[in-house]
């Protein structure tokens, strides 16, 4: 069965061979940065956070693996989730909107669960004309996250 909305849609990318852990990734409004994470950047509008290490894997090496701050992390934005081209497309998991090394620290499997949630939160809310604020908050409670501002 083919469904008209997806008529002229194309495959763009494939993974050439298992174990390729990242690709190209959309715009978001907002970039998740090696910076945001080494610094581990705060954000009000946080959806999740994120507290494993920038782990770098290259063919038949050993992981890289690059820490920040001891008991620290980094907030990903809601930004970071939502196309920066179209208002009604989010991302989750691997395909957030971040560079190469914040994705290396992002992309684990809790953060990931993370940010499908946020990501589909998102989105309903988007299509039922819920304001994004009052969405972003409840997410924040839903995953209790709290968030203080720098002094």
């Amino acid at each position: 069965m083919q469904s008209e909305i997806f008529r002229d849609a194309q495959l763009e990318i494939l993974a050439p061979e298992v174990g390729i852990r990242t690709g190209p990734r959309h715009e978001g409004r907002y970039l998740l940065t090696e910076s945001d994470v080494l610094t581990c950047r705060k954000n009000s509008d946080t959806i999740t956070r994120g507290a494993w290490p920038i782990e770098k894997w290259a063919p038949g090496d050993n992981p890289v693996m690059t820490y920040f701050a001891l008991d620290d992390y980094y907030d990903i934005p809601a930004d970071a989730l939502q196309s920066a081209q179209l208002d009604n497309l989010f991302f989750a998991g691997r395909n957030i909107s971040a560079d190469e090394e914040a994705v290396a620290s992002a992309r684990v499997i809790g953060t990931s669960l993370a940010t499908g949630y946020a990501a589909g939160r998102l989105a309903a809310a988007q299509a039922l004309g819920k304001p994004r604020e009052q969405t972003i908050a409840a997410i924040q409670r839903a995953l209790e996250i709290t968030y203080t501002a720098p002094s």
